[in-house]
């Protein structure tokens, strides 16, 4: 009886564990988040946002690039990191190890609360990086 109560307790824990893995995190209320797939063949270590108000990037916390696959989010949270009302001109950069900035297209979003904006990075090379909006990060 007791094997059985601990092995149904491991298999409710699991589950629980399993649950929580991989579940995209949405803006929450009052937020907008902008998402970053990385489908670029070539190795980058940080992507740089700006706009005319506020700067900033994402990056891995241990300073690791950013993989292949990988999907990177930022939250701006209204009235604290930008006032989400209107439109905003977002300059986006890939930063690789030595700081040095790949430039990619500037994208003029509509600053909108509880909304996500998804976007992929492509190029095999940093000369021909991308960045174009998609439906899903994990589309």
């Amino acid at each position: 009886m007791k094997r059985l109560l601990i092995l149904f307790t491991f298999t409710l824990f699991a589950v629980v564990l399993t649950a929580c893995q991989d579940k995209p995190a949405g803006p929450k209320e009052n937020t907008m988040m902008l998402s970053f797939k990385n489908n670029a063949d070539f190795t980058f270590h940080s992507i740089g946002i700006s706009t005319r108000d506020i700067s900033g990037g994402i990056l891995n916390a241990d300073g690791s690039p950013i993989e292949k696959g990988q999907i990177l989010r930022k939250e701006y949270i209204d009235q604290t990191d930008i006032d989400l009302e209107g439109e905003a001109a977002f300059n986006i950069a890939l930063i690789d190890k030595e700081e040095n900035r790949i430039p990619l297209k500037t994208k003029i979003l509509k600053l909108e609360e509880n909304k996500e904006y998804f976007f992929e990075i492509t190029g095999s090379s940093e000369s021909d990086a991308a960045l174009k909006r998609i439906d899903k990060a994990g589309g």
